[in-house]
């Protein structure tokens, strides 16, 4: 009695159920509690130059390695992934993709929206009864990314480059399906940090800049993870964190603050447990 009377709210709706939550379920004498059912995402590459890993690789073709990332942001975010293959770039073929991930609840392709090779997956999705709401985000990077609705579910088209695509997938594709899960608080969380390096960028739109995060006389450093690239796997890799940089400005100077998005609980802290006893 002196933790909870009766009558008391002990879990909010929303709350995310960890080993503490279960164990306070388990103590006031729940067996049962209603919870939201896993989003079911259904993922597509695209692209006759995708082979899956493992197979031989032919002249101009590539390892398949956006749906195995994006399968991992979908079990972070929650979710449950389904792989349905790679579509060639034929409207038929790449129908035939789309029509095995209707089963899904949400639909997520990655590959072909980039202008001139959009008219594949836009007729074939248009061809399985879609409607195309916008393609192209004024953003950086990731600019390539269509949104649609297909069978009363929604459709993500996020771009074939592979940091392109998890940056597109974490601004769009993963708030959709914390929010459709109960999550009140569906988006990346936010620190403030302050730059320690001159950062160059061109006016006109928002960038994400992946960084490392480091602790400094009592406040966060951010430093760039190196090249930019849009291909650059390894930088997302080495990310802990997004900054965000506003669409009218021009860079930053060291000292500057910035707003990051935490792509990691830890970051810059000490491997050993440090006690301060």
């Amino acid at each position: 009695g002196e933790e909870v009377a009766t009558g008391d709210v002990v879990l909010r709706l929303g709350e995310q159920l960890g080993p503490a939550c279960i164990g306070l379920c388990a103590a006031v004498g729940r067996t049962h509690v209603q919870v939201a059912r896993q989003m079911r995402v259904a993922i597509v590459s695209t692209g006759d130059e995708i082979v899956a890993p493992g197979q031989a690789l032919g002249p101009g073709q590539i390892h398949s390695s956006n749906t195995h990332a994006l399968t991992g942001w979908v079990h972070r975010a929650g979710g449950i992934a389904i792989d349905c293959g790679i579509a060639p770039d034929t409207i038929e073929g790449t129908r035939e993709a789309f029509r095995r991930a209707l089963d899904a609840d949400i639909i997520v392709s990655t590959g072909g929206v980039s202008v001139g090779d959009f008219d594949v997956v836009r007729q074939a999705l248009t061809d399985e009864g879609a409607q195309m709401h916008f393609w192209k985000v004024r953003m950086k990077p990731g600019k390539p990314l269509a949104f649609g609705t297909i069978g009363g579910r929604p459709a993500f088209g996020l771009p074939g480059n592979p940091v392109s695509c998890q940056v597109g997938f974490l601004q769009f594709v993963r708030p959709y399906i914390r929010m459709a899960m109960g999550d009140p608080a569906p988006y990346l969380p936010v620190v403030d940090a302050h730059w320690n390096a001159t950062i160059n960028k061109r006016p006109g739109r928002p960038e994400f800049i992946r960084v490392v995060l480091t602790w400094s006389n009592g406040r966060l450093q951010a430093t760039k993870t190196g090249s930019q690239s849009s291909g650059q796997q390894t930088s997302m890799v080495q990310a802990q964190g997004l900054a965000m940089l506003p669409t009218d400005s021009s860079g930053a100077k060291p000292g500057d603050p910035v707003a990051v998005q935490l792509l990691t609980d830890a970051f810059g802290g000490s491997t050993s447990p440090d006690y301060p006893w």
